[in-house]
């Protein structure tokens, strides 16, 4: 507990290396798995490629929490799975961030809402988390980053991030917004 509170308080960096933001989300779901025991389980995965990569903190954990908090049933066991690799893209390298889980997946109405991102951030949903991290995204990267949403094909919930491949170098040069802070 005393770690993920240290990183969401002393966590005042536009950007965060992903081996942070997932380190964190370990936690995260360690201090839910004392509330629900069993009912689900989690599978982080990261290329080694994409360990220092930087992305804005807390982005993957906002989907995390809707894992738990629409997804968990404690009739059956949810699997939660994060997986995190280096894609090329046109040309571009990217950093792919893919979060799902075998609970019930996106209502119909929810991934009609979401087909379009840009109206999805104008409106007022009543889902916060994904505005916001949307508008995050959109703001930081323009069209150059993406976020997708749809179901499994047998169930569950699937969130597809693509953000440019960026380290602490190529923030230096101006490639990106500065962030000076080393990882780790």
């Amino acid at each position: 507990t005393a770690e993920y509170m240290r990183y969401l308080f002393n966590n005042g960096r536009d950007f965060v290396c992903i081996w942070e933001e997932l380190e964190h989300i370990g936690h995260y779901l360690e201090i839910q798995k004392l509330r629900f025991e069993h009912a689900f389980d989690y599978y982080l995965e990261q290329e080694e490629e994409t360990r220092e990569a930087r992305i804005p903190p807390l982005v993957i954990q906002t989907f995390v929490e809707n894992c738990i908090k629409y997804a968990v049933d404690l009739d059956s066991v949810l699997q939660i799975t994060v997986t995190v690799f280096s894609e090329e893209m046109n040309g571009i390298p990217y950093t792919n961030i893919c979060i799902t889980d075998s609970g019930p997946g996106f209502s119909a109405q929810i991934l009609e809402q979401l087909t379009d991102q840009k109206k999805y951030m104008e409106e007022e949903t009543g889902h916060i988390g994904i505005s916001n991290t949307i508008k995050r995204l959109y703001y930081t990267y323009g069209d150059r980053a993406s976020i997708s949403f749809y179901n499994g094909p047998v169930k569950g919930a699937v969130v597809d991030i693509h953000i440019p491949y960026t380290v602490k170098a190529a923030l230096e040069k101006g490639d990106e917004p500065d962030e000076s802070a080393d990882c780790g």
